[in-house]
């Protein structure tokens, strides 16, 4: 608990300059991301999952749908570290992932 809410005073000190509307500031929607985007359901597994993961991992979009989010090409200890974190109930969750490709190929995420 102390580790919360020391995180949260970092937080507000972090954000304690910023304008009280700066959440009203207009979003670029049209920007590109980097990576790809992806849907799980209820059950942890992917609903959907956006055609440029074909191009980072080299496996169809399709594949992912129905596999499950914390385990599917994801490395054995990425996936543990995963489903640590998603323990917790944060709110908010910041991880870097390693995905293993079919050719055995690390890629971070």
């Amino acid at each position: 608990m102390a580790k919360k809410k020391q995180l949260r005073n970092r937080l507000d000190d972090l954000f304690a300059d910023m304008p009280p509307d700066a959440a009203d500031l207009p979003v670029d929607e049209s920007a590109p991301l980097s990576g790809w985007t992806w849907e799980c359901d209820s059950e942890g597994n992917y609903r959907l999952c956006s055609p440029e993961v074909e191009a980072i991992l080299g496996v169809p979009a399709a594949d992912f749908v129905g596999q499950p989010f914390v385990e599917y090409l994801l490395h054995p200890e990425s996936s543990r570290q995963l489903r640590a974190a998603l323990e917790q109930e944060d709110e908010t969750l910041e991880i870097t992932l390693h995905y293993q490709t079919p050719d055995n190929q690390r890629v971070t995420a």
